[in-house]
């Protein structure tokens, strides 16, 4: 009985449901920066232009990325350019 339970309890641990782990949402580079530049930049920040016109740019080569697809070779080929 208890090697039942403990193998169900790793085959949910496996599946990521053990410890109701909840997936990031996948949210692209432009989302975050137009929420970024919304709610903290105008309301914290008197450079918010200057934070509107670099996000601008970072989208012309991350804009349908998500986030958590970003790489350092990304950021390196974008310096590159």
């Amino acid at each position: 009985m208890a090697e039942k339970v403990l193998a169900k309890k790793k085959t949910e641990v496996a599946e990521g449901k053990f410890l109701d782990v909840k997936k990031a949402p996948k949210i692209k580079f432009d989302e975050m920066t137009t929420m970024y530049i919304e709610k903290y930049a105008k309301a914290n920040k008197k450079s918010w232009t200057r934070d509107a016109t670099c996000a601008k740019n970072l989208h012309r080569h991350f804009s349908s990325i998500i986030l958590s697809k970003i790489t350092a070779v990304d950021i390196e080929d974008y310096k590159s350019e």
